[in-house]
């Protein structure tokens, strides 16, 4: 029965001060754990087992449910629509709002869950394993539910094809460890594999992770959007070429957009792992980056948020050492989605208008997420909806500092092609008004800060703002569009003098920059931007010219904009850096301008398929593949040859295979401070081989998606001489003899 709940008022601080220069700022004392945005303007936030809520983008905040409440897990937001939240707290009732926190309902007592997931498509619809087995399910937000089976470990929607199959379909995985499929709410179910220990379903892919029966090899099955995810000849396994032998080790999905898995390898070390990309079809895996930094399991990588096909990773130069204590860290961006990789490109001169000298081998290096966990060193940082600006904290040399002290913050306009000294010292940031607004704040775990910087043209004008009160800043938050004007800082007051009546305690400082508005954006303070590498095609990024409208870095005003504009994209013409090595070939030298130097590591069959008509034809891979997502035409044309099928049609061959490594995993889904999506399987057989899981959600805006598991190869790999004349195959082939040998290069070569 639905109940309405009275607020009942919660003893808190609250001060509101108003400071020259029109920026308002308040303090409430409080713990955030959790804030969900329902709006632009309404936020829901956790703390200490209290519920409150804001309407001014987080300036000021009133309780909305009983104080301290205990065993309040988490906030679970409604997928379809944001105003629908779920208070979970697990063996007990809980509380619903349908309005973004304005009203709640209590609702039944769901018991403990192992998962829970949230149907895509379906408002209010939620599927939950208890921790005996059982399925349950909610068409209403979690206020009732109802029995659909039992013998379950974990269970989740599929979304993967939709429209493929109807909207009650999900996935279990039971007792028994079958990976199963039910259409009709599990009134019948159908299993598509056997001896599975977990799945991932992302937007475009499902991902299964299964027991191999003879050999007890953890094995990574895909399947991906144009194919139905409710047969399993659709799931291929995940193929890796590899030159030498691989041991067991755990692997990480780091994204799957822009036309691209990204898989992390970690081949056995403590400190980094190998970055894979996969072809068009999805399954097939080339090495893009060796030796990618994976301190503690956190791998330090991010894509350029609203740019296709940038990303940024730190590198470990001294992988040999394998040593988390003394672990070299360089970074560099790929703008062709994996295909080429460089050093990031140093500052001219610094923020007080010095030269950097910083020529050579020397170039800027910053921090990742491993950074800010370890360190409180902000990571790299991008938004969708500040198109081009990246924001960073490091240092230049040949190497990133290991002390805190050493970092200045830096900021790119271009996507990370070319960066400027923002501040000396390391700062905490965010943006908001598309960019328009940036926010730092000093963030040194040893001393505290009782001011904030800020800029209203994109880092050209800094100025300092006093707080009035002394904190160890955590974070700055916006929210999520980070279109606003209002900032949400976090952290803890110091013991400073002044400061005793925030001494020791959390704080959630709102600051409202609307009173700076001094007038709205017109056309004239828009200008045309195109992202570009700085090598190919001029402004070409991933075979097209996208152009861009945003607000001019200097034009004196606030953007009114809701979305960042694309004016135009348009295909380029082909060049070398559109294509990159194609699967069972190994990049062995790439300089910028030139054909790809491609090597065979892998035994690849050129014989003619088993089914190849008299009459029709096959294709026979040159070395080369198109970039993942690139959409250029014309021009230089590296793609597989077409033969004739012989008059005869051959017996398939018997001796030839592709030497693969067959991955994978128990997932862990972790989205940052929304839903509940892991399991942990407690089959011993299983779990000696799972492990480095990570576990939990974050109080950052930096969000991540993270796999654990074991990888397995063949001990042993294949070389096959190349039956295609010279004129026909660009590639090299790289025969036993050879695999000892490097080529030589100063460039950077991110694959050795």
């Amino acid at each position: 029965m639905k109940r309405e709940h009275n607020i009942i008022a919660l003893l808190f601080s609250l001060l509101h001060v108003c400071m020259s220069g029109d920026i308002r700022m308040s303090i409430f004392t409080a713990k955030l754990d959790q804030i969900v945005w329902t709006n632009q303007t309404t936020a829901v936030m956790l703390g200490g087992g209290n519920i409150w809520r804001s309407v001014d983008e987080g300036f000021t905040w009133t309780p909305s449910l009983p104080a301290n409440l205990t065993n309040v897990y988490q906030i679970i937001q409604d997928y379809v629509d944001p105003n629908k939240l779920y208070i979970y707290r697990g063996a007990t009732y809980g509380y619903v709002t349908l309005d973004g926190g304005a009203t709640y309902s209590v609702t039944e007592n769901p018991g403990s869950l192992r998962t829970l997931d949230l149907h895509g498509t379906q408002s209010g619809w939620f599927l939950a394993v208890s921790y005996a087995g059982e399925i349950k399910m909610s068409t209403d937000m979690g206020l009732s539910w109802s029995h659909l089976n039992t013998g379950a470990y974990t269970a989740g929607w599929y979304r993967a094809d939709a429209g493929k199959l109807p909207a009650q379909s999900f996935f279990t995985i039971d007792t028994a460890l079958r990976f199963n499929i039910t259409s009709d709410l599990g009134a019948t179910t159908k299993t598509l594999f056997t001896k599975a220990v977990g799945f991932v379903i992302a937007q475009d892919y499902v991902y299964v992770g299964i027991l191999d029966t003879e050999d007890n090899d953890l094995m990574l099955r895909i399947c991906t959007s144009d194919a139905n995810s409710g047969d399993a000849s659709n799931y291929r396994l995940a193929e890796f070429s590899f030159g030498d032998e691989i041991e067991q080790n755990s692997f990480a999905i780091l994204d799957d957009d822009n036309g691209a898995i990204w898989i992390a390898l970690n081949e056995g070390a403590n400190t980094w792992g190998n970055i894979y990309t996969s072809g068009p079809l999805g399954y097939q895996f080339v090495n893009s980056l060796s030796h990618a930094a994976a301190i503690n399991g956190v791998y330090d990588h991010t894509k350029v948020e609203g740019i296709n096909g940038v990303h940024i990773a730190n590198n470990i130069t001294n992988w040999q050492l394998d040593n988390p204590t003394n672990a070299d860290l360089r970074t560099v961006v790929t703008f062709d989605n994996g295909g080429e990789w460089r050093y990031l490109t140093a500052p001219i001169y610094d923020s007080s208008g010095n030269p950097t000298g910083c020529t050579g081998s020397c170039s800027l290096n910053v921090n990742g997420l491993s950074g800010y966990w370890f360190k409180g060193a902000a990571p790299f940082y991008t938004t969708p909806n500040a198109i081009g600006l990246v924001l960073a904290t490091g240092n230049l040399g040949s190497s990133l500092a290991d002390n805190y002290g050493d970092y200045n913050t830096y900021l790119s306009r271009d996507a990370g092609l070319h960066w400027i000294e923002l501040v000396k010292g390391a700062f905490i940031y965010e943006f908001g008004d598309h960019g328009g607004i940036i926010i730092l704040a000093s963030n040194d775990p040893k001393d505290g800060t009782s001011q904030i910087m800020y800029s209203l043209k994109e880092g050209s004008d800094l100025k300092i703002f006093e707080l009035g009160v002394e904190v160890f800043v955590e974070n700055i938050i916006s929210e999520p569009s980070a279109t606003g004007l209002n900032f949400i800082l976090l952290g803890k007051g110091t013991n400073a003098g002044s400061n005793s009546q925030y001494a020791g305690k959390d704080l959630v400082i709102g600051l409202d920059f609307t009173g700076l508005r001094a007038r709205t954006c017109e056309e004239d303070d828009y200008e045309e931007w195109s992202p570009s590498d700085g090598v190919s095609n001029g402004t070409c990024l991933l075979g097209s010219q996208t152009v861009y409208s945003r607000k001019k870095q200097n034009a004196d005003c606030f953007n009114d904009r809701q979305t960042e504009h694309i004016v135009s994209s348009v295909p380029c013409n082909c060049t070398y850096e559109d294509w990159e090595c194609d699967f069972g070939y190994k990049a062995e030298k790439t300089i910028p301008g030139t054909k790809p130097v491609c090597v065979l590591v892998s035994t690849i069959s050129r014989d003619p398929p088993s089914e190849c008509p008299p009459g029709t034809s096959y294709y026979v891979s040159r070395g080369y593949r198109k970039v993942p997502g690139d959409k250029c035409i014309g021009g230089v044309d590296l793609s597989p040859i077409q033969k004739a099928c012989p008059t005869a049609t051959p017996n398939a061959p018997s001796s030839s295979k592709t030497w693969i490594a067959i991955v994978v995993v128990v997932v862990v889904l972790v989205v940052a401070l929304v839903g509940i999506g892991f399991f942990i399987y407690n089959n011993e057989e299983v779990r000696e081989k799972i492990t480095g899981l990570f576990r939990g959600g974050q109080q950052t805006q930096y969000s991540r998606l993270n796999v654990g598991g074991s990888l397995v190869a063949d001990s042993e790999f294949g070389i096959e001489e190349n039956d295609l004349s010279d004129d026909e195959e660009d590639a090299q082939v790289l025969h036993d003899n050879d695999i000892a040998t490097k080529a030589t290069t100063e460039d950077f070569n991110p694959r050795s």
